[in-house]
């Protein structure tokens, strides 16, 4: 019986080890993915309005446009920087025909990010267009600053 019981006692202690084990492993867990999972809150009470320039093509910076044309049959949201200015560009991919442009609806600063609100203009239903694939897109140029930058498209 001695044996006996000394089997039993060594079952329970194993099984409470490794229910003990298991328990702290999930509050471990549950610790990790807590603790590496935070989040920065971002304002988006508006601070003021950013005065922006449209850049024309032929101004855009080069590594800039080798990343818009690399991009530009998905679409994209891109920001650059020279050190003196940012660059926000825009691109809403492939479009069947011309007649497309895109608007900057409204460019400001919160207290630490920027946002970017934009839309694609079709063309009318009576607009003669190009029957040939384009990529619509906007790049515009402000201040340079180190804030994210928040699209909403």
């Amino acid at each position: 019986m001695d044996t006996k019981s000394n089997k039993i006692c060594k079952r329970e202690t194993y099984f409470y080890v490794v229910k003990l084990v298991s328990i702290v492993g999930i509050i471990g867990i549950c610790m990790c993915i807590c603790l590496g999972c935070s989040t920065k809150k971002i304002s988006i009470k508006k601070k003021c309005d950013i005065d922006f320039t449209v850049v024309e093509q032929s101004d855009i910076p080069a590594k800039l446009s080798e990343e818009i044309a690399n991009k530009k049959e998905n679409g994209f949201k891109l920001t650059y920087s020279d050190g003196n200015y940012m660059y926000i560009a825009i691109g809403y991919g492939a479009r069947d025909t011309g007649g497309y442009n895109v608007q900057v609806k409204e460019l400001f600063m919160t207290s630490n990010a920027i946002y970017i609100n934009s839309s694609l203009v079709g063309p009318r239903e009576n607009d003669m267009v190009l029957k040939a694939t384009t990529y619509p897109y906007i790049v515009v140029k402000i201040e340079d600053n180190d804030m994210n930058v928040v699209f909403n498209t």
